[in-house]
């Protein structure tokens, strides 16, 4: 036999009740207490689809968590990277202009106006 869900025989079960309601006489105790039990399967019925729609939800905020997690360590991977790469280029391009002036190569004149090409500034 195949498993129903919980929603699934509080469904059935309500159809028999409301099918078991309609032969019981109008205002009689039976009805009543009929009456009742078929309140008290909605109650929770609706309960239970609450309890699926959270879970549901839930899940839906967790997985959003992860992703905005993942998006800010993104960020600031760039970020890092945007200030540690251009630091080593230009200390790279620094001993190589100092190299060269102890050469004799280009004159500190020349290596001053490159300077402010190349050194990391935020634009």
């Amino acid at each position: 036999m195949e498993e129903k869900d919980i929603n699934g025989l509080l469904e059935d079960e309500l159809k028999r009740q409301f099918n078991e309601l309609q032969t019981l006489d109008a205002g009689s105790e039976e009805q009543s207490r009929a009456v009742e039990n078929v309140v008290k399967l909605y109650k929770a019925k609706i309960d239970e689809q609450k309890a699926v729609w959270d879970s549901e939800d839930s899940y839906d905020r967790r997985v959003m968590e992860v992703k905005q997690a993942r998006e800010r360590w993104i960020k600031l991977g760039i970020d890092a990277a945007g200030i540690v790469l251009p630091m080593i280029f230009y200390t790279i391009w620094t001993k190589a202009a100092f190299g060269f002036e102890t050469n004799g190569y280009p004159s500190t004149m020349t290596t001053k106006e490159l300077w402010h090409l190349i050194r990391p500034t935020k634009k």
